[in-house]
């Protein structure tokens, strides 16, 4: 019963969180025109086409991504659609390891790795 009476107290709140689609395409469209812009591209001109048109291709892959991950299917790689399998993915390498040694003197050494 105190569960319920969370979940139905928390409900509305919790909605308020989330955004519908088209404010969310509002905003982005804002914040790409903005950027856009503060990279000095005039509305209308080549570099800001361009420059909207790299911003909705990057948006794009994100969603297709989020889509892919949320289908637990790998992303789509280059020009393939979803449907099409793509090639499996290779693990990533482990990140290199950074080491450095100090003489310390006395013939005495330390090293860090990090």
């Amino acid at each position: 019963m105190r569960y319920l009476l969370v979940l139905v107290l928390a409900g509305p709140l919790l909605a308020g969180c989330f955004k519908s689609t088209e404010e969310v395409r509002a905003q982005l469209a804002a914040k790409d025109d903005r950027d856009c812009q503060s990279y000095g591209a005039q509305p209308g001109s080549p570099a800001y086409v361009q420059c909207r048109a790299t911003r909705a291709a990057g948006h794009d892959a994100a969603n297709a991504a989020e889509t892919a991950i949320l289908a637990n299917a790998p992303p789509p790689q280059n020009n393939q659609t979803a449907t099409q399998a793509g090639p499996a993915l290779a693990p990533l390498p482990p990140p290199p390891q950074r080491c450095q040694t100090m003489h310390l003197g006395m013939g005495q050494y330390r090293t860090n790795c990090y």
